[in-house]
């Protein structure tokens, strides 16, 4: 391939803001394709040069001749980045798995581990019914709200999702269960003070959840990690 052809290409690259492994995912690409294209070691295929095309949103004409090839990044885009067109069915679908994987682990697989995890601990180092094991369930708690966050960087690029509000996801499966629970208690004026569960029940409970606070900071915590992390990719 023509050496200016692979020039050509790693400008488009960066001028939309994208790294190689970024447009490699985009394209269902290795890292190491890419790479290779923009050393004019291989050629993309048509069907490749099409997608390029599509993503930088030119014609292949513009792609591959150089005298169409006036590269304008986006002022109003962060550092001068052309934004990367949204794929709507991508991020919907990475919605739907992470609202599912989310729901599964909070009500389904976590609240028997955590009642194992803290039973564990509290054996092991004898701590018995005492503040001390309310601060065990609450930690170990706080850890468990982590876990659907580590599950948002593969649902992301399995579905190819470019989405930025994806992190909101676990919260908001955490904050609709605690909100049914506490309108449900309210409305059937239930007593207060129960530790279960991981965030309140899904309104099944009568009760207001303690450990809703454990959830809400670990919600908190996790969704800043997921935001610093996003914002060191995106630099």
């Amino acid at each position: 391939m023509d050496f200016e052809i692979g020039q050509r290409l790693a400008a488009r690259r960066r001028a939309r803001g994208l790294s190689q492994e970024e447009l490699a995912a985009n394209l269902g690409v290795s890292r190491q394709a890419v790479s290779n294209w923009e050393r004019a070691e291989t050629a993309p295929d048509t069907d490749n040069l099409i997608a390029l095309a599509n993503l930088y949103g030119i014609t292949l004409d513009e792609l591959l001749n150089h005298e169409a090839n006036t590269i304008a990044p986006d002022a109003d885009a962060p550092n001068g980045a052309v934004p990367v067109p949204r794929n709507l069915k991508a991020d919907a679908i990475a919605y739907v798995l992470a609202i599912a994987l989310s729901v599964v682990f909070y009500y389904v697989v976590a609240p028997p581990l955590l009642f194992s995890t803290v039973d564990d601990i509290t054996e092991i180092f004898g701590i018995g019914i005492s503040p001390a094991m309310a601060l065990t369930w609450i930690l170990a708690e706080a850890i468990f709200v982590l876990v659907p966050y580590l599950l948002l960087a593969p649902i992301a690029a399995l579905t190819r999702s470019r989405s930025r509000m994806l992190w909101v996801v676990p919260a908001a499966v955490l904050a609709l269960s605690i909100g049914a629970s506490v309108a449900w208690a309210a409305f059937a004026g239930a007593p207060a003070i129960e530790f279960s569960g991981i965030g309140g029940a899904l309104a099944s409970s009568v009760v207001i959840k303690t450990d809703v606070i454990a959830s809400i900071a670990g919600c908190a915590l996790a969704a800043t990690i997921a935001r610093r992390r996003r914002s060191d990719t995106n630099n």
